[in-house]
């Protein structure tokens, strides 16, 4: 719905409760940044929900292409001058779909390759800026009018201005503090599994071989999400509002007895996701339907290591 929107110049945006309100200066044009929020949880979760699907049947290769695709029209949606407008989210937005990307192929994810892959979309954001900066002024977009201010001079003091506005977010009262616990709290669960993976995690995890990642990329693009926009905080609120209700249908189900399991020939209950019960792999597949969790070694990892399978870290 938010991509028709898009191609449709985002009057939907504009009359919606999270849209600009009239009463109040904004730019009325492309994705604002709760619009951008809900966008890129959509994104992420229908990516993958589509490579799990595919992985779970063996077609890995075709679950990386899903989400390479699913990523690429995701980051032009939102970054196009045309359509969402929106220069900080596709800094975000390469990063979140690479995880995503690495697990749905299998490979580790390391720094080297999470870094190239965000050096990468950075350089991409900063092409179609400069393609921008190229159209006349009057017809820019405020990514040629940033990419003009770089060229001259003036981009430091609107940064530091903007940076100011993203610090005061943490100000913004329960809501926002509340925000920041369920980071810090994800943060645990996701970069230290054997201490802090709670028994709900490991069982949607079981279950849904995908659920790590996409909890990760989102996390990921919460933060960065946070950090690289004036909206502070709430970038990261408005994403948990969009996830979190997600995240806890994807952890009912994969409880024991739920409405979401079925019990196979043995009588073990398996999660109604089409992944085979712990310790055996799912018949009629290729390859192991099992995704390796990510994670970011210190080291860069060799050029193999894509074919080695990550910890489960439980």
């Amino acid at each position: 719905m938010l991509t028709l929107d898009a191609l449709l110049g985002t009057p939907f945006n504009r009359a919606s409760p999270l849209g600009s309100a009239p009463t109040f200066g904004a730019r009325f044009y492309g994705f604002g940044n709760p619009t951008f929020s809900v966008f890129a949880v959509a994104g992420v979760l229908a990516a993958a929900g589509v490579a799990q699907w595919l992985v779970l049947r063996g077609r890995r290769r075709t679950a990386t292409l899903v989400v390479g695709v699913i990523g690429v029209v995701a980051m032009a949606v939102d970054v196009w001058p045309t359509l969402g407008a929106d220069l900080g989210g596709g800094l975000v937005l390469v990063p979140t779909f690479a995880i995503l990307l690495l697990a749905a192929s299998g490979a580790r994810l390391t720094f080297r390759r999470f870094f190239t892959i965000g050096l990468a979309g950075v350089g991409v954001v900063a092409l179609i800026g400069v393609l921008d900066w190229l159209r006349p002024p009057a017809a820019r977009s405020h990514l040629g009018r940033f990419v003009g201010q770089v060229v001259d001079g003036d981009a430091w003091e609107m940064l530091w201005r903007k940076a100011g506005y993203a610090a005061r977010s943490v100000l913004g009262g329960v809501p926002v503090w509340i925000t920041l616990v369920v980071l810090v709290w994800f943060a645990l669960v996701l970069f230290a599994p054997r201490r802090f993976t709670p028994a709900w995690f490991a069982r949607s995890e079981a279950g849904w071989p995908l659920f790590r990642p996409a909890i990760l990329a989102i996390w990921v693009m919460s933060v960065s999400g946070s950090l690289v926009n004036d909206f502070g905080v709430r970038i990261a609120m408005i994403a948990l509002v969009a996830a979190v209700p997600l995240v806890v249908l994807t952890a009912l189900r994969a409880t024991p007895g739920s409405p979401g399991e079925v019990s196979d020939a043995e009588g073990e209950t398996v999660s109604g996701t089409g992944a085979a019960p712990s310790g055996r792999a799912s018949s009629g597949t290729d390859d192991e339907p099992s995704v390796p969790l990510p994670s970011l070694p210190d080291g860069g990892g060799s050029p193999d290591d894509a074919a080695e399978p990550a910890a489960s870290g439980r």
